[in-house]
């Protein structure tokens, strides 16, 4: 059996950074909104374990490079799946990949908590989305954003979220400079 996903690339419209936290991190107070722009991840069953098999990048991507193995998101969320639900045999998943990356539109973090809601559904547990939290959590900052979507207030570490009624529609216009920007060094330079 064969399912498709869409994985949405955010913005953040506002993004403060307010102090640092005991742990090391930083105290954030920011809005997420997801894009129409977006990634595709294909899951097929398999026999048995769980693996990215494919990554295909969009034209405006030539030249990235994105790894396939156990440091993408996507295979961290499906082996935590695994570990904490189970799996009915294997998955493979191809990605197309359309969020740039570097950009600071999230799309790891998408790959990844889409990952989480693709097998919930396909699997059919965890019953709540709520149950899936932690483990995103421990996948990354912005992850837990990507359980909820659409707009939403983060605070803490950015994963304590309110959602927030959508506004109207609005027109963006995204301009991506030719240099990706590391989200960890951005906060570690601060």
């Amino acid at each position: 059996m064969r399912w498709s996903f869409r994985s949405p690339a955010k913005i953040n419209p506002h993004l403060a950074v307010v102090g640092r936290r005991a742990d090391g991190f930083h105290e954030l107070k920011l809005l997420f909104q997801t894009l129409d722009l977006h990634d595709v991840l294909h899951f097929e069953s398999t026999a048995n374990g769980f693996a990215l098999a494919e990554v295909q990048l969009s034209d405006g991507l030539a030249g990235s490079t994105l790894s396939r193995f156990d440091d993408n998101l996507i295979v961290r969320a499906g082996h935590a799946f695994e570990r904490r639900w189970g799996l009915p045999g294997g998955f493979r998943v191809w990605l197309e990949k359309s969020i740039p990356l570097g950009g600071g539109l999230g799309g790891g973090s998408s790959n990844a908590g889409t990952t989480l809601l693709a097998l919930r559904e396909i699997c059919g547990r965890p019953t709540a989305v709520s149950d899936l939290w932690p483990v995103a959590r421990e996948l990354g900052a912005d992850v837990p954003y990507f359980l909820l979507g659409e707009l939403a207030a983060g605070f803490g570490r950015g994963d304590e979220l309110v959602a927030l009624e959508d506004g109207p529609p609005e027109e963006l216009i995204l301009a991506m400079p030719r240099e990706s920007i590391s989200t960890a060094e951005v906060f570690g330079a601060l």
